[in-house]
């Protein structure tokens, strides 16, 4: 670990932890602060962690059985505030303390995987992102899931070909778990397979691998799947897919009708006679799945092509405008973030899509700022097109870009930028190298 980074880890240490400590003092003398709890997903994760704490169970905040949340990280906010003396401000120092377990992994992989300074570049990237430097102040489920990737990822890549059934076994634990703490991560098995491709380890291995993690991860959700049918009758994980699924749709409508999404929501409860209020419940997910699958039958082209397009967002969003907005939610005061911009992409209107992107000024600083970084990581790739290394970091940027779709926002890049930074650390240096070689030989030549 060269002697610069270990300086700016320890740097960004004190910078992070006397922020934090700063958020746990003004909220201490200050009623108006709402840190760390802000967004209604903060609200509910945080109710749910009191139902474990006071009563030993997992019910919302009507009294009724939770099955849309799943208890991965409502568990650890409990746990955390149980030794912390019930303080969700416990919950974000170890949130801290995971962004840069996380920083160590990126610093690991690159520096054992791949060339150069690649490893502590990136993790230098990943502690100085506003997005790091944000989600670990609120109780949100994205850093503790983005941990627990970064740790598959590592352990896959890294420690499999040395004690291969151990670590295995931790594997398809830590996949399990992370399927808990986010349960659309259900439908990211592909991207916790991924990795086990990269392991140096005979091809009979590997599949061995992918099916034990598979089937371990399997096992640890059938409880909760079972305990979900006793409460409602429906044998499943979370209601969380045919949920977020009614809300594309709706959003899909709204783009497509020049409405708004609440009124095609609306629209939707009336067609399959459901209150929205009721959407969450498990019992009625097999009526959502009908309308869902009727409604894809019918519309799977054009809606296929506003997935991707409004997919984009996962790629270019504000970091510093979270980062702005969650501050003023959490210290009550005025932020008016922009409107999203990207159904004028999807309607075609080009010229308006051009104009409202260079506004404001500081957004589209930001947006080159990250184009930059988007054409790095491609180079990074080409350069390393024959590495599965590469391939499976950036197999997980792209599945977990699709996987957000219309709801796009910065936030879900959180797990996908330490391998963001790594492929365009690595990006850089080749660029720097090929740089450097075309000088040396151009003062060669005038030389000679």
């Amino acid at each position: 670990m060269p002697k610069w980074f270990k300086w700016v880890f320890t740097v960004m240490a004190g910078v992070y932890f006397a922020v934090w400590l700063y958020g746990a003092l003004a909220a201490a003398y200050s009623s108006n602060i709402k840190l760390p709890i802000v967004s209604s997903d903060s609200v509910e994760y945080a109710t749910l962690s009191d139902s474990i704490l006071h009563h030993g169970t997992f019910t919302g905040a009507n009294g009724s059985p939770e099955t849309f949340r799943t208890p991965g990280y409502p568990v650890f906010v409990a746990a955390v505030r149980a030794v912390g003396g019930g303080s969700f401000f416990a919950v974000t120092f170890v949130q801290i303390i995971l962004v840069f377990l996380i920083a160590l992994l990126i610093e690991r992989i690159g520096r054992r995987l791949l060339p150069g300074m690649a490893g502590p570049i990136a993790a230098t990237a990943f502690l100085l992102s506003p997005l790091t430097m944000t989600m670990p102040f609120y109780v949100l489920s994205d850093t503790l899931f983005a941990f627990l990737y970064a740790l598959f990822f590592y352990i896959s890549v890294d420690r499999l070909e040395k004690r291969f059934w151990p670590y295995t076994i931790v594997a398809g634990i830590i996949c399990g778990v992370a399927i808990y703490v986010r349960p659309m991560g259900i439908f990211a098995v592909p991207v916790f397979l991924a990795p086990l491709i990269v392991a140096r380890l005979p091809a009979r291995k590997i599949i061995v691998a992918a099916v034990s993690v598979s089937v371990i991860a399997a096992l640890l959700i059938l409880p909760w799947m079972e305990r979900n049918r006793e409460e409602t009758g429906v044998f499943s994980f979370s209601s969380l897919a045919p949920y977020n699924l009614a809300y594309n749709i709706s959003m899909f409508n709204a783009f497509r009708n020049g409405t708004s999404s609440g009124s095609e929501r609306t629209k939707i409860a009336e067609t399959i006679g459901l209150p929205e209020s009721s959407w969450q419940d498990l019992a009625n997910s097999s009526v959502l799945n009908s309308y869902e699958i009727g409604f894809f039958k019918a519309n799977l082209f054009q809606y296929g092509k506003y997935h991707l397009i409004t997919s984009m967002p996962f790629f270019f969003s504000s970091e510093i405008e979270l980062y702005r907005a969650m501050n003023a939610d959490a210290f009550d005061y005025q932020f008016a973030q922009a409107p999203n911009v990207i159904n004028k992409l999807a309607s075609g209107h080009i010229g308006s899509f051009l104009q409202a992107i260079v506004n404001p000024w500081w957004k589209f600083a930001e947006r080159l700022f990250w184009s930059a970084i988007w054409l790095a990581a491609a180079y990074g790739l080409w350069e390393m097109r024959h590495s599965r290394l590469a391939w499976a970091m950036a197999f997980f940027i792209i599945y977990l870009a699709l996987m957000t779709g219309p709801i796009a926002n910065v936030r879900y890049r959180l797990p996908a930028e330490p391998f963001i930074f790594l492929l365009a650390s690595v990006g850089a240096i080749f660029l720097c190298e090929k740089l450097r070689d075309k000088t040396r030989k151009k003062l060669v030549v005038m030389g000679a």
